[in-house]
């Protein structure tokens, strides 16, 4: 069984010899506009993508979501300190914007 993103197979598991072959996905091309993405399909990113779909992707339904990020950075921090972890992490965050529209969000939340 290989990887999605990689020419390596996946590494001998009851995993590997259990899981369903992975469908083709040819890779995007061009520009693409979204109100969501969701990257990962592990717990978090699968319980984001039933929620939204369970909730019609309203503002009030994308607010819960936004705050379980918020909350999932805070326990890897709250994490770091308590057992000590020697690691790079610092605090802070990105917020990133890829439309003049979203662009104009970004400024209005700073702004506030």
């Amino acid at each position: 069984m290989s990887l999605p993103f990689s020419s390596q197979p996946h590494a001998p598991s009851y995993y590997a010899a259990s899981a369903h072959p992975t469908p083709e996905r040819p890779a995007l091309r061009g520009a693409m506009e979204a109100d969501i993405c969701i990257v990962g399909a592990g717990y978090t990113g699968l319980s984001a993508g039933i929620s939204l779909a369970e909730a019609g992707f309203g503002k009030e339904a994308a607010r819960p979501l936004g705050q379980m990020m918020f909350e999932g950075a805070q326990i890897i921090r709250d994490r770091v300190t308590r057992y000590g972890i020697d690691c790079d992490l610092k605090n802070g965050g990105v917020y990133a914007a890829a439309t003049t529209r979203k662009v104009a969000q970004l400024q209005e939340h700073k702004d506030l």
